[in-house]
């Protein structure tokens, strides 16, 4: 359209708003002029169906061309519930691994706390002898408290 305006000059062109698809009971009252107007805008509006149909692509075509967007929606959907399983598999093994690593973790500190038991137990059946000096404690003459010695650092 632009093409033939530039090439005929648009004052060659005239167009006026026509309403479409009236009722039987508006074309009643209509004048000569709106007459004309309507009969030509059903004429252009058949010869557009017309080279619709003309451009239209086969039946066959169309049909293989829905079967291809069903195949690709199930496709993808297929595509998605492989994403949403891998998803719940990797949260899985995520969950896993945050459980084993507090095991883990549990079985440490317990094993550390039962052999601090051990040695608190071990510690407490053996009996200072306050009279010879220990290395572990010393009584202080004079004095009514006890005190824990370090043993001597090695060099």
């Amino acid at each position: 359209m632009i093409r033939a305006i530039e090439v005929k000059g648009i004052e060659n062109f005239n167009s006026r708003k026509i309403a479409a698809h009236q009722k039987k009971e508006d074309t009643r009252t209509e004048t000569a002029e709106q007459k004309e107007d309507r009969l030509l805008n059903e004429g252009a509006d058949k010869r557009a169906v017309q080279g619709a149909l003309r451009h239209a692509p086969p039946d066959e075509l169309v049909k293989q061309k829905k079967e291809h967007k069903k195949l690709i929606h199930r496709l993808q959907k297929m595509m998605l519930a492989i994403v949403d399983q891998r998803n719940a598999a990797l949260d899985k093994w995520a969950l896993n691994i945050a459980e084993t690593e507090g095991l883990r973790k549990r079985a440490f500190e317990e094993r550390r706390k039962i052999a601090a038991e051990e040695r608190l137990k071990q510690l407490m059946e053996k009996k200072p002898d306050f009279k010879k000096k220990s290395r572990h404690l010393e009584r202080r003459k004079g004095s009514r408290s006890t005190s824990l010695l370090l043993p001597p650092m090695s060099r």
